[in-house]
């Protein structure tokens, strides 16, 4: 049989948390990086730079939606804790 995991609402939260500081560090560094790339647009000229920062763009596109994913994933995981919290709360109360 296999062994109980146990976690806390509290380390859900936390971890929470944590991840929600990663996707502003990691929002942060997308604007830095579209900042290079007009840097990059407005100092070269030709197919080479504009198929990068294309590229680059598409890139940040898809990672944007991929840290959006995540903000949703770890929406859910606070409403299930609140859900667990309240289901706790009754039994508790239950006779």
């Amino acid at each position: 049989m296999a062994g109980q995991i146990t976690v806390t609402t509290e380390e859900i939260r936390k971890r929470k948390e944590d991840w929600l500081l990663i996707v502003v560090q990691m929002e942060e560094r997308r604007k830095e990086i579209n900042e290079l790339f007009e840097s990059l647009r407005q100092s070269f000229l030709g197919k080479p730079v504009s198929g990068a920062i294309s590229k680059g763009i598409k890139e940040q596109e898809n990672g944007r939606k991929l840290l959006d994913n995540l903000e949703t994933h770890l929406k859910k995981l606070e409403e299930i804790s609140r859900h667990y919290e309240e289901a706790e709360r009754n039994n508790a109360n239950d006779p």
